[in-house]
């Protein structure tokens, strides 16, 4: 038995929803089903838009894409976005690709999420936006952030990708952002195989997008949109290049799966609560912390920080829990300024990342599912815990 970091929850409904969708010979590439799985996750989230792409990481690029390109978002190249130093790659590369400079601000240990304590301090007169990412299916404190974002005129965009369902004090992730990413991969909290959606109320944002993920042609603009000035009829219409583009579109098959999933998701998320209870019942010990505890979040996965001296090296307790057939990953990207993808960059650091640098060297994370553990994952999770105490 191996306890996994990732689950297949795709079953008998999806599967028979897809061999429908085959059977009856009906367009596979994006289409109408697309647009239904936008409008409800739009309808979750209580957003006026959602664009629907090929991935999370693709939502991310076409947000900055997007914002880049209004006349209205004043957030240009050169200009500095505040970033925590614990992400995905993806939340990083848009700013490099687009010139904009990145300002590292260190997490905290207990939430893994921005230390909003510190992005007051960090702010420069070149910053123009705050780039929030909520860790593992944990809220950022907004209460905070988005009065420190008002007070000094600073955008704020929302990495949502790892917590959908998420809620910070009765609103749901994915809201706090002037735009906001979420993620359906396989191993997320809904599963599409592929997937991803951009999140906004703005409307210039949204038909920047529209544009932006179908190769910046303006075929699918709504009759008001700013990029419509000029009549063009409807020939010339379909082959139109405005923005410059790419091909981010997600299929009739990741949609007709995610609408389906879209049922099942209140009971993913229960469940993935459910499993949290009995992960930090079992996790006890002022030897090593895991992620803050609330209810409320959506539980991506399970993080172990390791605090006392007299454990042996990193390493070594992972080879003998990876021994056990227990699949371990480091926190997400551990300090994302060891990474090399970095000497592309604009950058600078406010202080010491010295909690990112912890969480690095300290650190590492188990998978969460959306069924209930069962009693042989139980087993292992006592099997890791025994492993921990071992040491104290």
């Amino acid at each position: 038995m191996t306890y996994k970091l990732v689950e297949n929850t795709i079953g008998i409904s999806e599967k028979k929803a897809l061999k429908k969708l085959i059977s009856e010979e009906k367009q596979l590439t994006y289409s109408s089903n697309v647009k239904k799985l936008e409008n409800k996750i739009a309808k979750i989230h209580k957003r006026k838009y959602c664009i629907m792409v090929n991935s999370g990481s693709s939502a991310n690029l076409l947000g900055i894409s997007s914002a880049i390109y209004s006349k209205n978002i004043k957030i240009n190249k050169n200009d500095e976005v505040i970033v925590p130093t614990l992400s995905w790659s993806t939340t990083y590369a848009p700013l490099i690709q687009y010139g904009l400079k990145l300002r590292f601000v260190d997490i905290k240990i207990s939430t893994l999420n921005i230390d909003e304590d510190l992005i007051e301090k960090a702010i420069t007169k070149k910053t123009k936006a705050i780039f929030c990412v909520n860790i593992l299916g944990k809220c950022c404190n907004y209460d905070k952030i988005i009065k420190i974002a008002k007070r000094n005129n600073l955008y704020l965009f929302e990495d949502n990708c790892e917590s959908f369902g998420s809620i910070h004090k009765n609103r749901i992730s994915g809201t706090f952002g002037l735009f906001s990413s979420l993620s359906s991969y396989f191993s997320h909290h809904i599963n599409t195989i592929e997937g991803g959606y951009l999140l906004t109320d703005n409307f210039e944002l949204y038909c920047n997008a529209l544009s932006i993920r179908s190769h910046g042609w303006i075929r699918e603009q709504p009759k008001n949109s700013h990029l419509l000035k000029s009549k063009i009829n409807n020939h010339i219409k379909q082959f139109r290049f405005f923005l410059p583009g790419y091909n981010l579109r997600p299929t009739e098959i990741s949609a007709t799966i995610g609408l389906i999933q879209l049922k099942r998701i209140d009971k993913f998320l229960k469940n993935r609560r459910y499993n949290a209870k009995f992960f930090y019942n079992l996790f006890k010990n002022e030897n090593f912390v895991s992620q803050e505890y609330n209810k409320d979040d959506s539980f991506f996965g399970f993080t172990i920080i390791i605090k006392n001296k007299l454990y042996p090296n990193l390493l070594e307790i992972i080879k003998q829990i990876n021994k056990k057939k227990i699949e371990t990953r480091p926190i997400i990207s551990g300090n994302i300024l060891k990474n090399k993808m970095l000497k592309y960059a604009k950058y600078s650091v406010y202080k010491n990342p010295r909690n990112a640098e912890f969480i690095e060297k300290f650190g590492f994370m188990i998978g969460n599912r959306s069924t209930i553990l069962n009693k042989n994952e139980k087993e292992k999770l006592m099997e890791l815990s025994n492993i921990l105490n071992s040491y104290s």
